[in-house]
């Protein structure tokens, strides 16, 4: 049995949408950076469902290449729409921090928020690896993602973009 461990909580936006099954997250968007809370479960989901709430479908657009990321490594791609996505991001934070919530990587919120698409480290079949500049992606769902450092496994509750 192994020991208990914290859960980090992200909210992202998938650009091949996210099943139970997967295990990492395909190319993504976070609208939140990971975070602990002294909540539970339920109650981040409810919390994050409601910031989002009013929130219509809406696109992207791929700019510049970079690499914005906790990983320095990792490749990402700049995206246009910042002020509507620095708004949603404010949005979130502002009701995730009363929850007691610890950022993993504080200077990636509010004002440290660049938006930006991370792309996976493995490709599974069929996913889109990337989003390419001058690319317009919809986003039509909102995830809540919960993990597990050790063992990699995501657990993801759907918030559906009305």
């Amino acid at each position: 049995m192994r020991a208990l461990e914290t859960p980090h909580y992200s909210v992202v936006a998938s650009l091949d949408g996210l099943r139970l099954e997967d295990q990492r997250l395909p190319a993504h968007m976070k609208l939140a950076p990971w975070f602990t809370v002294d909540a539970d479960e339920a109650r981040v989901a409810e919390v994050c469902a409601d910031a989002v709430s009013d929130i219509e479908p809406f696109a992207i657009t791929g700019e510049g290449e970079g690499h914005y990321s906790s990983l320095s490594w990792r490749r990402t791609r700049m995206v246009g729409e910042r002020t509507l996505l620095s708004e949603l991001h404010a949005q979130l934070v502002d009701r995730i921090e009363p929850l007691g919530a610890k950022f993993a990587f504080p200077e990636h919120a509010y004002e440290g928020y660049v938006p930006h698409i991370s792309a996976p480290n493995l490709m599974k079949e069929g996913s889109r690896r990337w989003i390419k500049r001058g690319e317009t992606v919809q986003v039509n769902e909102l995830w809540i993602v919960k993990s597990y450092s050790s063992n990699l496994v995501l657990d993801k509750v759907g918030l559906e973009t009305r």
